[in-house]
């Protein structure tokens, strides 16, 4: 099972269904439940694919899918790193923030 988990600021697409359902029928697996959760500046759009994907495609994934720019060019980074990153950051390079904190972990 991979999680999928996108942000939008503001409103999410309209067709966002149909456009969970046809990269789904492309990658030949199917979506868990849709759940979105309204934030203070947008939502928060999360489900499951019954296949693991690895973090690269799910990066992909979620940026085909229209989540925000920026989240998911430091997903990329992090993505392309996480063979020598620590365990840390290999367990959360795909994390959606309720709020934005200032401290860095150790």
């Amino acid at each position: 099972m991979t999680p999928i988990k996108l942000d939008y600021d503001g409103e999410p697409p309209g067709n966002l269904l149909g456009r969970i359902g046809r990269l789904c029928r492309f990658l030949g697996v199917r979506p868990g439940v849709v759940e979105v959760r309204r934030t203070r500046r947008g939502y928060h759009v999360l489900f499951t694919l019954r296949r693991s994907l690895p973090p690269l495609a799910v990066v992909a994934a979620q940026a085909i899918l229209g989540s925000d720019a920026v989240r998911e060019s430091f997903n990329l980074l992090r993505a392309l790193e996480l063979d020598r990153a620590p365990a840390w950051w290999r367990e959360r390079y795909n994390v959606l923030y309720s709020s934005k904190s200032k401290e860095r972990p150790k």
